[in-house]
């Protein structure tokens, strides 16, 4: 058995486990022991009372699946970012660049909450990209994520508190909403109400106001709206500078 293992402050059954996995490669030493901690320090006589031995054995069982939903949802990051869109708390958005690091950042988080319809269903920032040095990306399409954007989806969109903020997709374009956004993946009213948007009333781009195609953590400037307003303040408030740490809106997309 392994010395390392074998002088550890846990029960010997799983002691005996521990150099199996270990040996095995299904486990690392610094796993093992951190367990070893926790049961040394919580005055458990065997580690399977919490079913400790079961999660060494079998990593990842028993985790909960993603629950889906009929409702299309719109809500508040819980997280700010500069203007290059990279404060996510996802790692594995930071393979992209400006508005899609932001809806991939988007998406995950509607992942942990249950709040996309299928497997496949994606949610998009409310970011427009104004065209300069790319192509012109007003958010109504974006989101959308439609060759046309024309279209006028008749469902609901709902804040995270159940809250129909739109009754159809046309409302974020007239600029009034039926509610606040106002909350958060998580259902939480918490600090910091302004929002990167890049984005006027009509749900199109603001000219030379998207912190260069959301790339810029520094001196450009960017459109913000206020998540507590329903009037067209929720996505045109004036502009900011890129060094600011703001929200993002993040909408289920339609297509699916």
């Amino acid at each position: 058995m392994d010395t390392n293992v074998a002088n550890a402050d846990c029960p010997p059954a799983l002691q005996h486990r521990a150099a199996h996995l270990l040996r095995g490669g299904a486990m690392t030493l610094q796993t093992f022991l951190a367990f070893c901690r926790f049961v040394a320090l919580s005055g458990l006589v065997a580690c399977n009372n919490y079913g400790l031995l079961d999660k060494l054995e079998n990593p990842g069982a028993g985790e909960a699946t993603e629950k889906f939903t009929n409702n299309y949802y719109i809500f508040v990051s819980s997280w700010t970012t500069l203007g290059a869109m990279g404060g996510s708390p996802y790692a594995e958005c930071n393979g992209s660049t400006g508005a899609a690091r932001a809806d991939c950042a988007c998406t995950r988080a509607a992942v942990g909450r249950g709040l996309r319809r299928s497997g496949t269903h994606v949610f998009r920032a409310w970011l427009s990209v104004d065209g300069a040095p790319g192509p012109v990306q007003d958010a109504r399409c974006r989101v959308q994520g439609l060759g046309s954007c024309t279209t006028n989806f008749p469902s609901p969109w709902y804040n995270t508190q159940g809250q129909a903020v739109v009754n159809n997709f046309n409302g974020f374009e007239t600029g009034t909403l039926t509610i606040a956004i106002r909350f958060d993946e998580f259902g939480v009213d918490q600090g910091v109400n302004d929002v990167w948007t890049g984005t006027v009333v009509g749900g199109t781009a603001a000219t030379t106001a998207d912190c260069v195609d959301w790339t810029d953590m520094s001196s450009g400037t960017g459109r913000i709206g206020n998540r507590t307003f329903a009037s067209n303040l929720w996505t045109d408030n004036g502009n900011n500078t890129c060094g600011n740490s703001f929200r993002v809106y993040c909408v289920a997309s339609p297509a699916f």
